[in-house]
């Protein structure tokens, strides 16, 4: 009897989130980042993925961004993962917020110094069209004692 017990709270268990992320909207976005601190400017990617629940308008997001350069034998590089809020205006229409953690790097002759502080971000993602999103927003921080400034741009999916 307890197996039939376990195997009925399993599948009733499955097919509830099953149901559940049906009744969602997720949204996948990946894209160009581009990220200034104290005169260097950095290059690199910019992920999202975004779930909201068909019966609210509020609605998780989060975030990863990574950019980096090279030169004068001197690698920088800075990185971000932030989680927040996204509220659904309407069909086409969902502004967010983010906070999280920055990290910068600077690697000189072999030996690597890294900081590390509080970001955010703010934007906003547009469905102009039934299952495609455009994303844009800034994001800040502050690492080795200076302002980063990183503006991203994307394109994705939403289902």
């Amino acid at each position: 009897m307890k197996i039939n017990n376990s195997a009925m709270i399993l599948v009733l268990g499955t097919l509830f989130c099953t149901q559940a992320l049906a009744d969602s909207e997720n949204v996948v976005t990946g894209g160009y980042a581009h990220t200034k601190t104290a005169g260097n400017s950095f290059n690199g990617v910019n992920f999202k993925y975004g779930y909201t629940p068909d019966e609210f308008d509020l609605g998780v997001v989060s975030s990863l961004t990574i950019t980096a350069n090279s030169n004068d034998d001197i690698d920088r590089g800075y990185g971000s993962a932030l989680v927040g809020a996204s509220y659904r205006v309407n069909d086409v229409l969902k502004p967010y917020v983010m906070i999280g953690v920055g990290r910068g790097a600077v690697k000189t002759d072999g030996d690597t110094d890294t900081s590390t502080g509080f970001a955010y971000s703010a934007g906003i993602q547009l469905t102009p069209i039934s299952g495609f999103t455009v994303d844009a927003g800034y994001e800040g921080s502050k690492v080795f004692g200076s302002q980063v400034n990183s503006f991203v741009v994307g394109a994705g999916w939403k289902f």
